[in-house]
């Protein structure tokens, strides 16, 4: 059974990262089903086919295993090794204490440095299963070292706390069960999502009409609620590590995005010394354009008998329970610059070097994306 909830994340992963080569699009649930069906094909054909398949994945778990290209990351009481690195280093085997390559740069590990920031798609997808809606919007957003992020953490925990705005507009009159603003730093995205909801078309439409009110002035944050709520973001900070196995998985993930020892600190003081002006300007910048059609994507599930006014609502394209690989078509794997990163094989390996395409598989020497799907030949 499909949910609402996976399938509307599946179209807005496909509508930022549908064209780069990352797992955000290659490891969608239809996009596997369909390629893992070519792969059984090409098992059963066997021959050369068959063995274009084992080689591939050969030298797929060749580059994702190599130990030159490994991060390792050990969280223990440094206090009791006198000499934590050396004893270290005497643990690993010689290619990872002494990695004879760089592992990929940082900054291409991020998100942010694949998502398409642009995009305005939108999409409704019907489903017989589904019972009630999900939506979800996203637009640009904020990286961990702008300066307006404190701002715009304090402006969205004002408008989705406890019995705030949207508790009260939204949730309090039997719109939508669930709802949520989010910022992504580590993808520079700013998302906006409704869950179980019976009608996303008001749902998002009160919602937007909130965030016009404290835009236009018409609607302000009080002494008061401005305290409470920057209270509310530093527990929300301080929750994220409040164990140490939390605590670490925080550390891991700094060195990916790019954060200090400190980054959490350092953050509570600037979110405690947020203003209402800031807040409200933070609001204007960024949450406005949020729910605007022309900066942001949107993608919609709803019961079949909700797609056509749903899709009319938000100029949306319809996308069919019965044609989801249309939705999702086979991404490009040819090779391309992406294997100045892939580790040379060593001396003894047995197929030569190339980025692990899956197009050889089926005697097409290409993948089978529409970029390279070749012309017929000429009668």
């Amino acid at each position: 059974k499909r949910s609402t909830g996976s399938m509307a994340a599946a179209l807005m992963s496909e509508a930022q990262y549908g064209n780069a080569q990352t797992n955000h699009a290659s490891m969608n649930a239809i996009r596997q089903g369909a390629f893992l069906d070519r792969v059984v094909k090409a098992f059963e054909a066997g021959g050369e086919t068959a063995a274009a398949v084992v080689a591939d994945l050969e030298e797929c778990r060749r580059i994702l295993c190599a130990p030159s290209a490994m991060r390792i990351h050990v969280a223990t009481d440094i206090l009791k090794a006198p000499t934590p690195y050396q004893t270290l280093s005497a643990l690993l085997p010689a290619a990872v204490a002494s990695p004879q390559l760089s592992p990929t740069k940082l900054e291409l590990l991020r998100a942010s440095a694949h998502v398409a920031q642009k995009t305005t798609a939108r999409a409704v997808l019907g489903l017989s299963t589904a019972e009630n809606s999900t939506l979800r919007q996203s637009a640009p957003g904020l990286g961990p070292h702008d300066p307006a992020l404190p701002a715009l953490m304090v402006a969205i925990e004002h408008l989705t706390g406890l019995e705030g705005d949207f508790w009260c507009k939204i949730r309090g009159l039997g719109l939508s069960y669930g709802y949520a603003i989010s910022n992504n730093s580590e993808a520079q995205r700013l998302s906006f999502s409704l869950s179980r909801s019976t009608d996303p078309i008001k749902a998002h439409a009160a919602a937007k009409a909130i965030v016009q009110e404290y835009a236009t002035g018409a609607a302000t944050i009080s002494d008061t609620d401005l305290e409470s709520t920057k209270s509310a973001v530093v527990f929300g900070i301080v929750e994220d590590a409040d164990t140490k196995s939390a605590a670490t998985a925080l550390a891991w993930k700094k060195l990916f995005g790019g954060k200090a020892g400190d980054y959490e600190r350092a953050l509570m003081g600037k979110v405690l010394a947020v203003t209402r002006d800031q807040a409200l300007e933070a609001l204007r910048t960024h949450l406005v354009p949020l729910f605007d059609a022309e900066s942001s994507t949107l993608a919609v599930v709803t019961p079949l008998n909700k797609v056509d006014v749903t899709a009319e609502s938000f100029n949306a394209k319809i996308v069919r329970e019965d044609a989801l690989a249309l939705a999702f078509p086979p991404v490009c794997t040819a090779p391309g610059d992406a294997e100045a990163d892939i580790p040379p094989p060593p001396p003894q390996a047995k197929y030569p070097r190339k980025a692990p395409s899956f197009g050889r598989a089926y005697a097409a020497k290409l993948c089978e994306c529409p970029r390279c799907e070749k012309p017929p030949a000429p009668v």
